[in-house]
């Protein structure tokens, strides 16, 4: 979220919470008004029950005049039917009732049945003149009656009188009023209305309840509107009857409308203000620093530090920040100068380093143009370094990175790939002729000794020379190719130099060696410790064949290809499996119980008809548990006859040796592949470990291998760790084993016992 957004919601929230507690502070003060309007209502309520009780004892008291009226004019006619008396006194009878007040005048018999109909203004219908009188019959001595009388409908006023005359048998006036509305009259003020109606206690429980004068009065304001209710007696369906009084709050209304103006007023001038809080904060503050953004995220971008924060004229905070970063992007610019010239030389010789060494390498095949390389390696230069010590020995390689830099001219590049190896590359037209005339200066440099604060140093080198296209497609492939040649001149003559050539690697010539070596012995079996990332243990190791000849240790993967298509790859295997069982024993010997060795195991020894149970045979022999064996099988081994091999894995397994799928990430390795052969441990090749640190992408697709294995139950071996930050990073992306140069490099079998004492020891 940037400032401007902010600030804003700052200010928005200042505002709200103003507008908040005029809210607040407006609703206290209505809540108090509403107080005083539900106790006035009380007080009208109070009026209206002294009224209505007025208008019942009127009603009581018109009846009661009107059956005097009656008992008169029958006694003048010796009658008890009203219908017999004297026309002219029945007629001034119903003129005199006519103009009465109330609608509905009846004259009944003892069992109420009508008998005389005085008047009529209301036309009820028989049904419910019935409930009416029933109900009367029912709640009276039949002599005396002034109530309330509830039907389904309508609420009704009814009195009755006897009509008491000298013959015998007795009549009686009834009277029914409905209700209106217009009970309450105590001033122009009341802008109101009032009610009989009917409702529920469960209507009435929000109501406050309050007692005046024996009578339960519910009282409620809502809104604008304040509700009173209180019950009266009544006959009939129902006793739930009430009076209702229902009154607007004028003064609080009135009340409500200023003090919303009043708010809008405040809301308008906070906006206002806001507004010009906003724009100020904005000018002053916000597009300044953005300035400073801008020119940030460029150099971000870009990284590009020369860019500059443009200058203003203030003299404030923001510009004294402005120059001081514009300072550090100076001081940046200089150290990212001085970094990127440290990440492309090698800070001893200050020649190319490896990187820019391949950088200039692939840009050259990218582009397709013709390049020579030589490879220098200096002869016994570990002697020098041994018996002279390393400064010493840094001293000459800076007087030989001289003589290079001192050859060096246009379109030659000159660089120290490693502790005593140098490489030249020269492109352009005749560059093959150039490379020669380089390795001759080299070497008339180098014919005399070289002397270094009164000690004359004797200096010798081995130079292969490849050349791009004829000697490889890649890069690597042109540097291992100078590399072999170099190596072909140490083995034979030295200080000098050698064309690479195919025959370098004649097949049949290293095919005969490797027959002669196994016969000699020189293959022998290195250990590389295996360190469980949860407990920090060493638990196991990889057994890694070493052809160690005359000449110097043969790298496997020159030797092994071989081995494998020619069949001496089993008898390789086999030596390696025995003398791993041998170094178990010694090591259980010791006390050492909990190890287990890693041994790879190639498809030619797998596809061997007994292969188990000669396996089981040395382990036996040598008295190990099942438990300190593990095969490590290839990917591309197992898709020669996967259905063979999945067989005997699981067989393996049965026997209780665990089985590990070496190389991971290098071939065909897909877990849709994995999850159909029975298997422990997944190795993730040291391959993928590449810039782990650095590329997310790397570290991701490891993070995610390695949930992937888990999920499937496979335990993971990370190879090829070889530095600090690597190991951290694996143990948080949570792999269960590791193994690389981080921890050690393959140990023959005594170093390894060694390095394993040790470890114990400590």
């Amino acid at each position: 979220m940037n400032i401007t957004k902010k600030v804003m919601i700052i200010i928005i929230s200042i505002t709200l919470t103003t507008v908040a507690l005029s809210i607040c502070a407006s609703q206290s003060i209505l809540k108090n008004l509403c107080s005083g309007e539900a106790t006035r209502s009380i007080g009208r309520t109070v009026s209206v029950l002294t009224q209505f009780d007025s208008i019942m004892n009127e009603f009581e008291d018109n009846c009661e005049q009107i059956s005097q009226l009656i008992q008169l004019s029958l006694n003048d006619n010796e009658t008890s039917d009203i219908n017999k008396a004297d026309e002219q006194k029945k007629q001034k009878l119903i003129d005199r009732i006519s103009k009465n007040k109330y609608s509905n005048f009846y004259v009944v018999d003892e069992n109420y049945n009508i008998t005389s109909k005085l008047k009529e203004h209301y036309n009820y219908n028989d049904n419910e003149i019935y409930r009416i009188l029933n109900t009367v019959e029912k709640n009276t001595d039949k002599h005396d009656f002034n109530g309330i009388v509830s039907t389904d409908d309508y609420q009704y006023m009814v009195c009755v009188k006897p009509i008491l005359t000298y013959i015998s048998g007795g009549s009686y006036l009834v009277i029914i009023e409905p209700f209106s509305g217009d009970i309450y009259k105590e001033s122009e003020n009341f802008s109101g209305s009032v009610f009989i109606k009917k409702i529920s206690l469960n209507d009435l429980k929000s109501f406050n309840k309050i007692k005046v004068n024996d009578r339960i009065i519910f009282n409620r304001y809502t809104d604008d509107l304040v509700t009173s209710y209180t019950k009266v007696d009544s006959y009939g369906g129902s006793d739930n009857v009430y009076i209702s009084l229902e009154e607007k709050s004028m003064v609080v209304q009135n009340v409500k409308m200023n003090l919303y103006k009043f708010i809008a007023i405040i809301i308008i001038i906070f906006v206002l203000a806001n507004f010009i809080i906003y724009f100020s904060i904005k000018t002053v503050i916000v597009d300044r620093m953005l300035k400073i953004n801008i020119a940030v995220n460029k150099i971000i971008n870009t990284f590009d530090l020369k860019t500059r924060i443009l200058a203003d004229n203030r003299q404030d905070e923001i510009s004294i920040l402005s120059s001081d970063l514009n300072s550090m992007f100076s001081i940046l610019e200089q150290y990212s100068e001085k970094m990127k010239y440290i990440s492309g030389h090698d800070t001893v010789t200050r020649l190319l380093n490896r990187r820019s060494l391949e950088e200039i390498g692939e840009n050259l095949i990218r582009d397709n143009k013709e390049f020579s390389c030589a490879f220098i390696d200096i002869d016994n230069f570990k002697k020098i370094n041994d018996f002279f010590g390393h400064n010493t020995g840094d001293e000459v390689l800076c007087i030989i990175a001289d003589y290079l830099m001192t050859y060096g001219k246009d379109k030659i590049s000159c660089g120290r790939i490693g502790g005593d190896e140098f490489l030249v590359i020269i492109e352009g037209e005749g560059n093959k002729e150039k490379i020669i005339d380089m390795v001759k200066y080299m070497f008339d440099k180098l014919k005399d000794n070289i002397y270094f604060r009164g000690t004359s140093y004797n200096v010798k080198a081995s130079i292969g020379i490849s050349y791009f296209p004829e000697h490889g497609e890649t890069f690597s492939q042109i540097l291992q190719n100078s590399d072999i040649a170099m190596y072909n001149v140490k083995n034979n003559e030295r200080n000098n130099y050698c064309i690479f050539q195919r025959e370098l690697f004649n097949s049949l010539e290293v095919e005969s060696k490797i027959l002669e070596g196994i016969k000699k012995g020189e293959f022998e079996a290195y250990f590389q410790p295996i360190i469980d990332l949860k407990t920090g243990i060493i638990n196991g190791a990889e057994a890694l064949i070493r052809w160690n000849t005359c000449e110097g240790v043969i790298s496997p993967n020159k030797f092994i290809p071989l081995a494998k298509s020619n069949g001496y790859i089993i008898e390789i295997d086999k030596m390696v499996i025995e003398q791993s069982c041998k170094l178990i024993r010694e090591l259980i010997d010791n006390g050492i119980e909990d190890f287990q060795i890693s041994i790879n195991t190639s498809f030619k020894l797998l596809s061997q008809k007994r292969f188990l149970s000669n396996l089981m045979e040395v382990i036996r022999r040598y008295n190990i548990g099942v438990k300190n064996i593990k095969l490590e099988i290839t990917e591309d081994e197992t898709i020669e006859d996967l259905e063979y091999m999945t067989d005997l894995l699981r067989r393996i397994r049965e026997c209780g040796i665990q089985v590990s799928i070496d190389d991971f990430g290098t071939g065909y390795s897909s877990f849709n592949y994995i999850k159909t052969l029975p298997l422990d441990v997944l190795k993730i090749d040291k391959s993928l470990l590449r810039d782990m640190e650095k590329d997310e992408r790397t570290k991701h697709i490891i993070k995610t291998i390695i949930n992937l294995a888990h999920i499937l139950n496979l335990s993971v071996t990370c190879e090829g760790v070889e530095t600090k930050e690597q190991f951290q990073l694996l143990e948080k992306l949570n792999c269960d084993n590791i193994q690389g140069y981080y921890l050690s490099r393959p140990l023959k079998i005594n170093d390894f016992k060694a390095f394993i004492s040790m470890y114990v020891s400590n």
